[in-house]
């Protein structure tokens, strides 16, 4: 049987190695990874609103989150560009600004996985949508993500048998919820 070969942009604001651990693994499957790090609020404008988008089946956001809202990143008054939105981005933002069109979106920020919030992108983006309904360990959240690709990659499982394969594994990953 032949492995189905995935494209999967990562997009990361302020998590640290959290992006590139993911994208070694997802490469060590045979994925072919594109990453986008968003720096300011504009960054992640132009990507929502697919400037900066390159079609993937799969967009990973891993970004630090909180009750349905991405955290931005906070510069300097002076640093902002004219009009550049100043707070965290929720419901509102993702309605304005996503335009971008992908099969299925992974949100690995603690409390993206937010009803309100996978309602907005299913709207707008994608037909699946997963996210951690609450706070999740880092660690966790990794873990969750390579376990899914795992399953997708290298068991040939569908997406919602890798979904529950890696949403298993414990008390933590049982937090991802899936939106469809």
């Amino acid at each position: 049987m032949s492995k189905k070969l995935y494209t999967v942009t990562i997009v990361s604001c302020e998590t640290g190695n959290e992006y590139a651990l993911i994208r070694e693994a997802l490469e060590s499957y045979s994925v072919r990874v594109i990453h986008e790090p968003i720096g300011r609020p504009s960054d992640f404008i132009d990507f929502l609103t697919g400037e900066t988008y390159f079609e993937s089946d799969f967009v990973i956001f891993a970004f630090h989150g909180e009750v349905g809202k991405f955290y931005m990143p906070e510069l300097g008054e002076s640093v902002y560009e004219e009009d550049e939105p100043r707070s965290n981005f929720g419901v509102d933002e993702i309605t304005r600004y996503c335009k971008i069109k992908t099969p299925t979106i992974v949100n690995l920020g603690c409390g993206l996985g937010h009803e309100g919030l996978a309602n907005a992108f299913l709207a707008s983006s994608c037909k699946t949508y997963i996210g951690a309904k609450d706070d999740i360990d880092g660690a966790s959240s990794g873990f969750f993500a390579l376990h899914l690709f795992y399953e997708l990659c290298q068991n040939n499982r569908t997406l919602k048998e890798a979904f529950e394969k890696a949403r298993s594994t414990d008390p933590e990953t049982m937090l991802f919820e899936w939106f469809e």
